[in-house]
């Protein structure tokens, strides 16, 4: 059978720190199906290929020039079955043609047929989880309606305009985002062609949750906390206490509901002006 290149390209918030962290750790369990997840540019608290995907945005002509590619194009050739890379940083950094025709160029000179696959999340839930996302990481200190309009105005939720590349070059597996649905790993890999039964039989390993969210109280805190920081603090300070304030979180695990910036109708409301960005 013709082997696939599966290239997982996020987007953020849906899954990603997740799916990359299970697959490393179920690596030897991917095996058993046919795939491969290459060990290359993952250190022990980032499991997804980013230096690929940085790689392919800025490499020459020809991806294997560059020494993360080319060493995926030894492992390809070693091995058989199909291959898969994942990093959210794919739809989010390489916005041009060429960018992707060479991703696709790279697996084809390999024999490889290339598919993307990307999860897209309901619009108001996805600005909800970037929003948790900037304030936890004191990137962002303002309400949730002010980000979200922000974040709206820039497109970022026109999924069309930000995967029309992609769409363009290869043929593009689309899945829905929802935590209330199965194990987000068996959608993965049944995108892939592998049944439950299949997946079930390797008997994988679980994990936990990578990115715990935070409740109301603690966006709060968070926001109180970016209100009284030095403007021209440093990024080794911002750290610093972002992580002195990951620590808090920790301990506060399980006291509050997850934040949700948005009411029913305002949910409604950023639907439709997402579905007037896409159609436009």
């Amino acid at each position: 059978m013709p082997r696939t290149a599966y290239v997982h390209i996020g987007t953020h918030k849906t899954g990603t720190t997740y799916l990359q962290s299970w697959m490393r750790k179920n690596a030897s369990t991917l095996a058993q199906l046919g795939i491969m997840y290459p060990d290359i540019g993952l250190t022990p608290k980032d499991a997804a290929h980013k230096v690929l995907a940085l790689e392919a945005r800025t490499a020459p002509d020809t991806l294997s020039e560059t020494e993360s590619w080319a060493q995926l194009a030894d492992i390809v050739a070693e091995t058989s079955g199909d291959v898969v890379i994942s990093s959210e940083t794919f739809s989010d950094r390489m916005k041009a043609p060429e960018h992707v025709r060479r991703l696709v160029r790279f697996f084809a000179d390999l024999g490889l047929e290339i598919k993307f696959i990307v999860f897209l999340r309901d619009p108001p839930a996805y600005l909800n989880s970037l929003y948790v996302q900037a304030v936890k990481r004191f990137n962002a200190g303002c309400s949730f309606e002010d980000y979200a309009e922000e974040k709206l105005n820039q497109g970022y939720c026109n999924y069309a305009e930000r995967i029309e590349f992609f769409a363009a070059a290869a043929p593009v597996i689309a899945l829905p985002f929802r935590r209330d649905s199965k194990a987000l790993e068996y959608v993965f890999l049944e995108a892939m062609g592998r049944s439950s039964e299949e997946i079930d039989r390797c008997q994988p390993q679980a994990i936990s949750v990578q990115n715990p969210s935070m409740g109301p109280f603690a966006i709060h805190v968070a926001r109180e906390i970016y209100a009284r920081l030095p403007s021209d603090i440093t990024a080794p300070e911002r750290r610093r206490r972002r992580l002195e304030f990951k620590s808090v979180l920790t301990r506060l695990e399980g006291f509050e509901t997850g934040f949700v910036g948005c009411d029913n109708a305002y949910a409604e409301k950023i639907r439709h002006r997402v579905s007037h960005q896409t159609a436009a």
